[in-house]
């Protein structure tokens, strides 16, 4: 699902599936679209009231639905409306655990309008570029600064939705925003997409964290992968090739030694939690650095005996990350409507995994949104699904 980038001076008209200029939003005025893919548009917009500058990003999944003279998004058939509808479901289930798991590294979900018969996230204004687009544009490696402050950043923002009981399942190097002064931002889950397509993987906190060491190495040697098992360079030869800083500091020596053991062949060798990855980051890999022989060209680079029957252990992996720059864009997917109650939504416990968010979609009900908190959001126009209690800016 490749998101586009549209022109800020794009114009909207009737011929595009975009949000035509004549119809109101609520209370947002529409300035632009900033991207488009199969599953959603997202708008730059204006807050009438507040004058604050907002994302908003709407559910239109193309193959399912389109948008009728009127403006209104409507199913193109009777078994599109089945899928359409599930995917509004996921789409604010996905919402409101955003807006739960309050996270600088994770989007801020300000609210979820119900307009134009479909569904609109309120969004927080980040502008920057993908991790792809960045490190295509850089052409080298970056520096070990921003290289810490992504692994940081990142590594907390998959530990704050671990901890909600939730699973990403779609980080890429496309899904990563990199905001000026900032940080990353981790972008849209993948739920929406599984659940159109009634695909029900089993996604854990160990391929989170393979995923998220994946967009590391690709940070590093600007190669995206072959396949969810590399084969993977060493990452201290890749800083080296791409013209890293040297010498390697011990810190960041050990740093790169614990994504390389993040890497290997076997899942069940990779780190299981956050907590542990970090200990790995600290002690420089696992207590058992006989591990990294799985990965033969880090093997190599050990000096270890390569283990001959390491594929042998088949464990479920990722899905394998695109090997085109395209695929790896922005992501930019959309979905559902029916608000999923927060309270329903399962803790996190120290003995399980977390729960993979296409199941939280599966239980979305027809139940109110939930009670304010203490601090009240930003006021929603009439017709909107849900609202959640956010900080201010």
């Amino acid at each position: 699902m490749t998101p586009q980038a549209v022109s800020p001076d794009h114009r909207l008209d009737e011929a595009d599936p975009v949000l035509p200029s004549w119809p109101p939003l609520a209370r947002y005025d529409i300035e632009c679209v900033i991207a488009t893919s199969p599953l959603a548009v997202v708008y730059r917009a204006c807050d009438r009231a507040s004058q604050q500058v907002v994302a908003l990003k709407e559910y239109l999944p193309t193959a399912l639905a389109t948008r009728t003279p009127s403006g209104r998004v409507a199913p193109r058939g009777r078994r599109e409306a089945q899928h359409f509808e599930r995917g509004r479901q996921a789409f604010v289930a996905e919402a409101q655990v955003l807006a739960r798991v309050d996270h600088a590294a994770l989007l801020r979900v300000l609210a979820v309008l119900d307009e134009n018969g479909t569904v609109y996230r309120v969004m927080r204004f980040s502008p920057g570029p993908s991790l792809l687009a960045h490190r295509q544009a850089l052409g080298a490696a970056p520096s070990p600064q921003d290289f810490k402050q992504w692994l940081d950043g990142l590594l907390d923002a998959l530990a704050a939705l671990h901890h909600q009981g939730c699973t990403h399942g779609a980080v890429l190097p496309g899904n990563i925003l990199l905001r000026h002064g900032d940080g990353p931002l981790l972008l849209d889950f993948c739920a929406v997409q599984q659940v159109i397509a009634d695909a029900h993987p089993v996604v854990t906190a160990a391929d989170d964290l393979h995923a998220l060491a994946q967009c590391l190495h690709y940070s590093i040697s600007g190669a995206l992968p072959q396949g969810p098992d590399g084969p993977f360079k060493p990452l201290a030869e890749a800083w080296q090739a791409a013209g890293g800083a040297l010498p390697i500091a011990d810190k960041l020596a050990k740093v790169f030694a614990a994504i390389d053991a993040c890497l290997v062949a076997a899942p069940a060798n990779r780190p299981t939690s956050v907590a542990m990855l970090r200990n790995w980051l600290a002690q420089g890999g696992p207590a058992k650095p006989a591990l990294l022989a799985e990965t033969p060209m880090v093997a190599a680079a050990a000096g270890l005996q390569v283990a001959p029957d390491a594929a042998a252990d088949v464990v479920r992996s990722p899905a394998p990350m695109p090997n085109t720059a395209a695929a790896n864009d922005p992501g930019q997917q959309a979905a559902p409507a029916l608000a999923t109650a927060l309270d329903d939504l399962p803790p996190a416990t120290d003995a399980g995994q977390p729960e993979p968010l296409d199941l939280l979609a599966s239980k979305a009900q027809l139940l109110p949104a939930p009670a304010p908190a203490t601090v009240a959001p930003p006021s929603v126009a009439p017709g909107s699904v849900a609202s959640a209690s956010v900080a201010s800016a």
